[in-house]
């Protein structure tokens, strides 16, 4: 959510208030919460190793795909791709 905070604010095409940002956040914390445990971070680091990726990447996508998720929003992966059953979608990608 950090993360999103910073993109929404600084780095999109029309960065957002902290307000509008923080609306947008409001919105997200209502999903479920995946934990990062000794677990976690060892499915990361094998998905690093085995996709190229980088380990935070691989953390984020592998939490993801603990929560259910069936896709993940990131500038930071190549649009389309589809990891651990989960496609990419870069939200910033011009149409």
């Amino acid at each position: 959510m950090q993360e999103l905070y910073v993109t929404l604010t600084r780095k999109g095409r029309r960065p957002v208030t902290a307000s509008e940002a923080l609306a947008n956040l409001d919105e997200i914390a209502k999903f479920p919460v995946v934990v990062t445990d000794y677990d976690l971070i060892r499915a990361a680091i094998e998905l690093s190793s085995a996709h190229k990726l980088s380990f935070w990447d691989s953390l984020v996508i592998v939490a993801a795909s603990r929560s259910g998720a069936r896709r993940l929003y990131t500038e930071d992966l190549q649009h389309g791709r589809t990891i651990l059953g989960i496609q990419i979608v870069n939200p910033f990608r011009v149409q």
